[in-house]
């Protein structure tokens, strides 16, 4: 089954470095924004497997995605990355329907977990 991912972050920097790691574990079908308004978009236009959703606290970024995604798809996986700085029980606080959280910098490994 090929695996069907969106990657929003406003830096295009760390979306290139998440989809390099997906294409590393074989995931091919990776589509991509720069913020929670143009994922909320292409989520209307195409259905994922997997959301890696940026810490932002911007209008339109982090905990509203993850809301907005929960609302349209309780059952999908939603991963919300995070500069290291960020402390998991601090991610848990702010996403806490997120299904999982990665800080960066990470390896493949950690990604494919």
């Amino acid at each position: 089954m090929e695996i069907k991912a969106l990657v929003t972050d406003s830096s295009s920097k760390v979306r290139k470095n998440i989809i390099r790691s997906l294409k590393e574990i074989g995931v091919r079908d990776i589509v991509e924004a720069t913020n929670g308004n143009e994922a909320v978009k292409l989520m209307e236009k195409r259905k994922v497997d997997v959301v890696f959703a940026e810490w932002n606290t911007q209008i339109g970024q982090g905990e509203e995605l993850v809301n907005s995604l929960r609302r349209t798809d309780a059952k999908l996986p939603v991963i919300v990355t995070a500069p290291q700085s960020k402390q998991i029980d601090e991610l848990k606080r702010t996403y806490p329907t997120a299904s999982n959280y990665l800080t960066m910098p990470f390896t493949t490994e950690q990604l494919q977990k």
